[in-house]
């Protein structure tokens, strides 16, 4: 085989790739049915209950005063502000379904106070594989995996606990890097 065609091979290669992932999958009868009705609602329900659990941790300071839900063509995003960030939570097709990045519905973008993400941020999130950096509004968004085979409260908590773990790390690295 030639040289320069192993070139003109991987490009083809590519472009069927994009074709496969871009490509209109056909409906089928189970796609109109009441039961995919209810999994698209669980990703709106998860959020807000993860919002609410926030909310009644009064340690947090949360608040979502002047906040709304926000639906999107592509998903959903509920906004907070809690311990001195400002926090949008996501329910994010685009990220979910991008291969370089985790197979997950939901993301987080952590701001500074004002819905900012400072530069310095970005030495915080080198420290994740790639496939955990998201982009969401020019900002970068990080994973948050629900666990399987759990009721909507323990899914919750379980999220409730992954974002006060990335807002600790941030902070530490705040304080770290102020010494």
């Amino acid at each position: 085989m030639d040289v320069s065609s192993l070139s003109d091979i991987d490009q083809l290669d590519g472009f069927c790739k994009l074709m496969d992932d871009s490509a209109f999958l056909p409906y089928s009868k189970e796609d109109f049915g009441p039961e995919q009705a209810r999994r698209e609602e669980r990703h709106y329900q998860v959020l807000d209950e993860v919002i609410d659990h926030l909310l009644a941790d009064k340690l947090l300071d949360a608040s979502v005063k002047g906040f709304r839900a926000t639906p999107y063509r592509q998903g959903y995003t509920r906004y907070i502000k809690m311990l001195g960030h400002s926090i949008s939570i996501h329910y994010d097709r685009p990220n979910w379904s991008d291969p370089a990045t985790e197979e997950t519905p939901f993301w987080i973008v952590i701001y500074g106070e004002n819905y900012y993400q400072p530069k310095e941020y970005q030495h915080i999130f080198r420290k994740y594989p790639d496939s955990y950096l998201g982009w969401i509004n020019n900002a970068t968004a990080l994973p948050i995996f629900a666990p399987t085979d759990a009721s909507l409260d323990e899914i919750a908590k379980d999220i409730e606990k992954q974002i006060l773990k990335y807002v600790k790390e941030i902070d530490e690295d705040e304080i770290a890097s102020s010494v």
